[in-house]
């Protein structure tokens, strides 16, 4: 449990009045002669000055438990990020691989093909803004923009059996037979933008 500004806030009113209590103690300790009055004072001021030590010690950990947990917090917003920035990646790559085996079902000119194509990358800039882009059904999407680029909506529905198109950037690579790594590798990114 991290303590609040108001525990902070106290634990400094507290040391004050200790602080207070240990001036006190030591000016009267060091004015007093008789030995017994010495004593009793000098264990009194050990007391008192005790007592600060562990408020301030006290203070200084909430201070630290604070500013552990605001790094902490930090940290973790920016790994946070880092996995979302990871899952939009993702989630990106499959609207384009869907939408671009649609296109080259349902399109034979390359060149509209590719028109249609830069619209849905320029559209998707916009749905990634969106604040349920991650958990929006994929197959939805996938339909929604085969309706908004006016393509055949049956094809959004089994993209996945639909093979994945060669673009001319990637017909020289196709000309080599391709490694294992490759074989497994997802589909090949398109800049969205």
């Amino acid at each position: 449990m991290s303590a609040t500004d108001r525990d902070l806030e106290m634990m400094a009113w507290l040391a004050e009045r200790d602080m207070e209590a240990v001036a006190h103690a030591h000016a009267q300790f060091t004015a007093a002669t008789d030995p017994d009055e010495v004593a009793s004072l000098g264990r009194t001021y050990q007391r008192v000055s005790r007592c600060l030590r562990s408020t301030l010690a006290l203070k200084m950990k909430a201070q630290q438990g604070q500013a552990d947990e605001a790094a902490r917090a930090k940290i973790l917003g920016r790994r946070d990020a880092f996995a979302r920035e990871q899952r939009i990646e993702t989630r990106t790559r499959e609207l384009q691989d869907a939408v671009e085996r649609v296109a080259a079902a349902a399109v034979a000119d390359p060149e509209a093909r590719e028109e249609r194509l830069t619209d849905f990358d320029m559209a998707l800039d916009d749905w990634i803004e969106q604040p349920d882009f991650l958990t929006a059904d994929l197959d939805e999407q996938v339909r929604r923009a085969c309706h908004m680029l006016d393509l055949p909506e049956e094809l959004g529905r089994v993209w996945r059996t639909l093979p994945r198109p060669v673009f001319e950037d990637d017909q020289a690579q196709a000309d080599d037979p391709p490694s294992d790594e490759a074989a497994a590798a997802p589909p090949p990114h398109r800049d969205s933008g």
